[in-house]
């Protein structure tokens, strides 16, 4: 049972990544990227051609570790181009922060895209114990 419970929330984890990410590419092409799959927005399998570099990493609601500790848990660093993989594992490895800890915390990406070829990302952490991962548009 916990096994599936974790494919389900890597399910929607993939799910959550591929809309904060991939909202602003399929909106500017016009459909689904290139590869994607018929009614899809692509998946992990699908990543954009010339990925946006990332200006600026934001975490919010943290107050359990300091912003340092958050920051060298991250898969992704400013300067780095995007990707769903960097951010999905970045979420991962934040919930895994708390997990050793014996806590617990559910992580939101969000994605801003203020001009072509740059991103902002945002990860909100909410401590109150309810685990895995949302997504708040």
């Amino acid at each position: 049972m916990i096994a599936n419970q974790f494919r389900t929330m890597g399910a929607w984890i993939l799910l959550i990544c591929s809309l904060a990410i991939g909202s602003k590419s399929y909106a500017q092409a016009g459909g689904p990227p290139q590869g994607a799959a018929p009614g899809g927005t692509g998946g992990a399998q699908a990543e954009e051609a010339n990925p946006p570099v990332i200006d600026s990493i934001e975490i919010k609601g943290s107050t359990k570790f300091k912003q340092s500790e958050m920051m060298k848990a991250l898969a992704m660093k400013v300067g780095d181009t995007i990707s769903r993989t960097k951010v999905k594992d970045s979420c991962n490895n934040i919930a895994a922060l708390y997990q050793k800890q014996g806590g617990d915390a559910a992580v939101s990406p969000n994605i801003t895209h203020p001009s072509d070829g740059h991103v902002q990302v945002y990860l909100t952490v909410d401590e109150s114990g309810k685990g895995g991962f949302s997504f708040h548009p």
